[in-house]
């Protein structure tokens, strides 16, 4: 047998010793010189924080051929490249519930890069430095960075990527993989998945700026991506085709971007019914998109296609976004937006307006680009008369707005509570960026008895008395057009203003078993909560994620709201958690473990007791004045179809299921 094979095996076997002893393997790009280093000075080698490894590192594919359930590959600094010319990194194996498999990098300096041959080639007939080309991804050989083909339990963590003209991570028929706290640097799609066995992906914590030149929204006209050379460069953060859902975006900055979010159906078409018409109602369901930042988003930050079944869309800021949510001609139902902050300042296409490019697709396309697109909107529904089903759920939102509310179309039932919408005035924009009065409605079709609009607040001149005179059965408070809803709506700051009469003036919202969500009046004499999002940032426990059942995957209890409520009079200290779906307790004594560290210790609850979707545990001392840091939960709660809970998706990191 040659040296080489032998080193190589010894070289696997001590590795595999190391990652049963610490379930961490380190790796290098494969054929890095480390490798050749480690076998002639052991210990030349340095970990991420600087220091000798007590260890020998090994090639990123050898490392993924080794990784086993609970392990993480620890990438050391360095760019990863593909590991054949056509297919993305590979992973062979799966992780187990709870235990997956990790491939965590050091942030900025583990680059996986998806360049090509041809790229290279281009960028040195531009003449475009290394650095250029390295942000510029090329679309004509478009590439996956990571690509997952049945696997599941993967974790993809803190690590740049570069030049994936595709997708960073590109996920078939897969579930429960995670991608969090990594950069991505240009391409078509942060994460796309597609299969009808793909669900339970979490997008969390990442970075995402599709368009580093930011021309897309500067200095393109938006036809150029819709219908022109560029249409392969009309991306998202998150993008799928033909899978059930179970999705949670979250935490992400996404920057200069066409979509936000978008979910497709193949062979779903305008004005006709998808290919597999049974499964109406079964694709593209359980959608979580929330605390995000969007900026600069060309398009639509949500854009579901055809059919979307339970979308929750709440705690995100939304600045500069042409388009924000498209419900147009789609199946399904069941929308929910709230506690959400949008504002302008800037608009799409001024440069294109300017230099000329935008006039040149105007004459080219009238029918199509005459308009630059730029005027935007937040909600759109079907235009053509078909109703969008509904129930779609709109409340504590806060708006500063050049645009109107909704644009065109019908929807089976709308409930628009408790938001606070301020219109810009065009007299403080003498650039042109707000132009003229914009309708609060413009083209909205209201033809049916199913809608609700009360308890908001508007600056704009026609609400709510004008609107009401034109049939529009809405109600709330108006003010004048020149007095200001917020303290800096343009700059994103949406505290009420002082004496607002938006304080106390909304309803409660409530929500049922089964997800329905209600306006109720508070009583006589009560204060309600305030129009607009919470101005102390916490989000109130009265509703929270139910998961829908659409037949294609099973949903196991998701951890989906946690709340330490303080004494009362009537009550002690208890921890309260919601679940994505009903429980029941498997043992007949269940206890929490709260623990506030070496301090303080720990203190286990009294027994726990599960009602619907929540656990409830209370405790009988006093809470310590500390920060908790951890929950334990003994493995004895499950749902009714017998799936065990989980802490996959999880609001808090501090939970724990001990099995």
């Amino acid at each position: 047998m040659k040296l080489w094979s032998v080193l190589a095996i010894l070289l696997s076997l001590a590795v595999a010793r190391a990652a049963a002893a610490e379930d961490v393997i380190y790796a290098v790009p494969n054929g890095d010189y480390r490798l050749v280093l480690q076998r002639f000075e052991p210990g030349a080698v340095r970990g991420p924080d600087g220091m000798p490894l007590a260890q020998p590192v090994m090639g990123l594919r050898d490392a993924l051929n080794l990784a086993r359930p609970g392990v993480t590959i620890q990438l050391l600094p360095g760019t990863y490249t593909r590991d054949t010319s056509d297919e993305g990194i590979l992973f062979p194996r799966d992780g187990m519930p709870d235990r997956p498999i990790t491939l965590r990098g050091t942030g900025s300096g583990t680059v996986i890069d998806g360049r090509t041959e041809l790229s290279k080639i281009v960028s040195m007939m531009l003449g475009t430095s290394e650095e250029t080309a390295l942000t510029v991804p090329d679309f004509l050989h478009g590439v996956n960075c990571v690509r997952l083909d049945g696997r599941q339990w993967i974790v993809i963590d803190n690590l740049t990527f570069l030049r994936c003209a595709d997708a960073a991570i590109y996920a078939r028929n897969s579930q429960y993989v995670t991608l969090r706290n990594s950069t991505i640097i240009g391409g078509l799609y942060g994460f796309f998945a597609t299969g009808v066995q793909s669900h339970h992906l979490l997008v969390e914590d990442n970075v995402w700026i599709q368009d580093p030149s930011e021309a897309m929204w500067k200095s393109k006209h938006w036809c150029e991506y819709k219908y022109g050379n560029l249409k392969a460069q009309a991306g998202a953060l998150f993008a799928s085709l033909d899978i059930p859902g179970g999705i949670i975006v979250r935490g992400n900055k996404v920057h200069n971007d066409f979509n936000g979010v978008r979910m497709d159906v193949s062979g779903a078409k305008r004005r006709k019914l998808p290919k597999r018409r049974n499964w109406i109602g079964k694709l593209n369901t359980n959608v979580e998109v929330y605390d995000n930042d969007f900026s600069f988003t060309r398009d639509n930050v949500l854009e579901p296609e055809f059919d979307a079944t339970n979308w929750w869309f709440f705690g995100n800021r939304i600045r500069n976004a042409h388009a924000w949510f498209s419900f147009d001609g789609l199946w399904g139902g069941r929308w929910y937006v709230f506690d959400n902050a949008g504002w302008f300042d800037d608009k799409p296409s001024r440069e294109c307006k300017l230099n000329g490019e935008c006039q040149r697709w105007q004459e080219r396309n009238p029918e199509l680009c005459t308009d630059l697109h730029d005027g935007g909107r937040v909600f759109k529904f079907r235009p053509d008369g078909r109703y969008a089903p509904g129930p779609l759920y709109i409340f504590n939102n806060s708006w500063y707005l050049r645009v109107s509310v909704i644009k065109d179309g019908r929807i089976g039932y709308i409930g628009h509570w408790n938001n606070a919408i301020a219109f810009c005035r065009p007299e403080d924009y003498p650039d042109g960026l707000c132009e003229g009065d914009k309708p609060f409605f413009n083209g909205f079709l209201w033809d049916n008895d199913k809608y609700s609009f009360k308890h908001d607040l508007s600056n704009h001149p026609d609400f709510p008395t004008a609107l009401r005179a034109a049939g529009y059965r809405v109600s709330g408070v108006g003010v004048s057009p020149s007095q200001p809803l917020f303290v800096d709506g343009a700059h994103g700051n949406f505290a009420l203003v002082p004496h607002s009469p938006g304080r106390g003036a909304g309803c409660v919202v409530v929500e049922d078993d089964q997800g329905l969500v209600d306006c109720r009046d508070p009583p006589p004499g009560s204060a309600g909560p305030d129009v607009g999002i919470p101005g102390d940032g916490v989000r109130p426990d009265g509703v929270t994620f139910v998961a829908y059942d659409g037949g294609l995957y099973v949903e196991p209890p998701r951890i989906v709201h946690v709340e330490l409520r303080p004494a009362t009079e009537d009550a002690p200290p208890s921890l309260r958690i919601a679940f994505s779906v009903p429980v029941v307790l498997t043992a007949s004594d269940v206890r929490t473990e709260l623990d506030y560290g070496a301090d303080f210790g720990s203190i286990l609850s009294e027994s726990c007791q599960a009602t619907g979707r929540f656990l409830t545990c209370e405790v009988a001392v006093p809470l310590p004045a500390a920060s908790l840091t951890a929950v334990r939960l003994p493995d004895a709660i499950a749902g009714r179809n017998g799936e065990r809970a989980t802490t996959w998706g999880s609001v808090s990191d501090l939970i724990r299921i001990v099995r």
